[in-house]
């Protein structure tokens, strides 16, 4: 007789009441375990098969009783597992038990691929909720909650379709750049101005156009010697991660990062202006 685990209730009710929002879905198990569980689910209004990445974790001791909050352990594996499919072309989202003591009033947090891979970066992923919200709080590298990105709380009462339009890379609000411009006074009437396009700040899912490039370690600005946040962006709506630098204001990413972005924007006319150092 098969030996039941206790995370396979705790999967199965993610499973459970994602099929009570989507009569039509046929699941199939790819991977369980401990760590996680990996559906594949067809339904008959989806154009392809999407698949759905389990975690579950156990509430922290809080001290408000206004708010709580769950942390999420994700291994390089939990990591790759979720980019190779991905890179598959499967739509991917990722839904997060948020279990309580008291098992009745657990919650159930569905992020999608580009909410996700805003964060991948952390080997911890923290989800926050505040009393009478009507939205969880998915915490970036700024645990501050002004600086949090809000998901739904309804999400697992929508259809998987639903949710999957309600996708980051399809924000109506993605702005234009906020750019300040650092002039030199010309020395002569002939000379030209020297102008270096930065960003004051960088929003979530922002649509970018200049960059620099950084020929030393990644996430270290080659001019402040300082450790960059990585920030997720926008190439003319192509989703992307680069790394930031709020010192001196630059994007900075590598000449092969730029090269494979440059692959991905099919808008012939747009064009990554490449800012000197």
């Amino acid at each position: 007789m098969a030996k039941l685990h206790q995370y396979d209730f705790y999967y199965g009710a993610i499973l459970n009441t994602i099929i009570s929002q989507n009569p039509d879905a046929c699941p199939t198990l790819l991977e369980i375990g401990e760590e996680k569980s990996v559906y594949k689910v067809t339904t008959n209004s989806s154009e392809k098969d999407i698949i759905i990445f389990c975690k579950y974790a156990t509430v922290k001791n809080n001290k408000s009783d206004n708010y709580k909050s769950w942390t999420f352990a994700f291994s390089d594996t939990d990591k790759d597992c979720i980019k190779k499919y991905h890179d598959k072309k499967y739509p991917v989202l990722i839904s997060f038990l948020c279990k309580e003591q008291n098992l009745y009033y657990s919650e159930i947090v569905i992020c999608t691929y580009n909410e996700f891979i805003n964060v991948s970066y952390k080997k911890g992923i923290t989800i926050g909720k505040e009393k009478n919200k009507k939205y969880f709080l998915l915490y970036t590298e700024n645990r501050g909650r002004k600086d949090a990105t809000h998901i739904k709380s309804n999400r697992i009462e929508m259809h998987l379709n639903c949710i999957l339009a309600d996708d980051i890379s399809e924000l109506k609000d993605i702005v234009k750049p906020e750019v300040y411009n650092q002039t030199e006074e010309p020395k002569t009437r002939d000379e030209k101005l020297s102008i270096h396009k930065r960003y004051e700040h960088l929003r979530l899912g922002q649509e970018i156009r200049w960059v620099s490039i950084n020929t030393g370690k990644e996430n270290i600005c080659p001019v402040h010697n300082l450790k960059m946040d990585p920030v997720y962006i926008h190439f003319d709506k192509v989703p992307d991660i680069v790394s930031y630098c709020k010192r001196c204001g630059r994007v900075y990413v590598t000449q092969e990062h730029l090269k494979s972005i440059e692959k991905m924007i099919k808008n012939r006319r747009y064009l990554i202006e490449v800012d000197d150092l």
